[in-house]
């Protein structure tokens, strides 16, 4: 993304978009739809199809808490993120052309400027974490409902830490 004239572009190989930080979150990604899929089988299943689940899930549950806790640290020490440094033009049209960006910010920066922002991370953490009491408790509809919980904390946690770029 070129926020100099607002077009996607990438100068690399592929090679090169196997970044560790890119690898981390595809791993996050796998663990969390894992974690949620074992939710709906504990859900719609019984016997020994419930009870492998239950300890997959269980396992999902752990790594996407430590995968999402990583990524976090990961952000925070290497990947640099984008801030405006331009005025805002507050009393005309919205273009995003008119502001002037620079590549040397943090992505964790808004939590700072809006801290109910957190409020998506901490989702993300405590639904994973609710995840592992319900399906280990056997709470098989809440087990589902944590599991959600945590995939939109997940989710809006990247919606909000890019807030204004991912517009």
């Amino acid at each position: 993304f070129d926020p100099a004239d607002m077009r996607i572009f990438y100068e690399g190989t592929f090679i090169g978009l196997l970044n560790p930080y890119a690898l981390l979150c595809g791993l996050l990604s796998v663990a969390m739809l894992s974690m949620h899929g074992a939710a709906w089988l504990v859900l719609k299943s019984s016997g020994p199809v419930a009870a492998r689940a239950r300890a997959y899930g269980s396992i999902a549950a752990i790594l996407v808490i430590v995968l999402f806790a990583l990524g976090g640290v990961f952000l925070a020490l290497g990947v640099n993120g984008y801030t405006i440094s331009s005025a805002i033009v507050t009393d005309g049209p919205s273009n995003p052309l008119l502001k002037t960006a620079t590549h040397e910010g943090s992505w964790l920066a808004n939590y700072g400027t809006y801290p109910w922002m957190m409020i998506a991370p901490v989702a993300g953490f405590a639904g994973a974490l609710a995840t592992l009491i319900a399906i280990r408790a056997r709470l098989e509809v809440g087990t589902l409902l944590f599991s959600k919980l945590s995939i939109f904390g997940i989710i809006s946690t990247v919606g909000v830490s890019m807030f204004p770029f991912i517009l």
